[in-house]
């Protein structure tokens, strides 16, 4: 996929290295404080990307997922000079209620 979007960027007269992607992870509020959210460099190579995934593992299992927090990631990375312009979420679980989110965040003393 990056090497098709380097043709495509160069064909068109733009910088190859124009697209660029990042991965964040996030888990739930039974992780800790380093692994709530993970986050990639950004990169303009798959590779790169498939070695940031080769460090993360299944964390918790505490039904649904703090998907807030992710989305928290991508509007501060959306204020950037860089900004963003696309978020894919993909998700294995659904999101935390609201109720859930503030019993689950108390249960390591967290005040959010």
């Amino acid at each position: 996929m990056f090497e098709r979007a380097s043709v495509i960027l160069t064909e068109n007269g733009l910088p190859s290295d124009a697209f660029q992607m990042q991965f964040t992870i996030y888990q739930n509020y039974n992780s800790r404080e380093n692994q709530i959210l993970q986050v990639s460099p950004w990169n303009t190579k798959g590779s790169s990307l498939r070695a940031f995934m080769n460090t993360i593992g299944p964390e918790g299992s505490w039904g649904n997922e703090a998907i807030e927090i992710g989305l928290w990631h991508a509007v501060k990375e959306s204020e950037t000079p860089e900004s963003i312009s696309q978020v894919i979420l993909i998700a294995d679980a659904p999101e935390n209620s609201q109720a859930d989110v503030s019993q689950k965040r108390a249960s390591f003393g967290e005040a959010y």
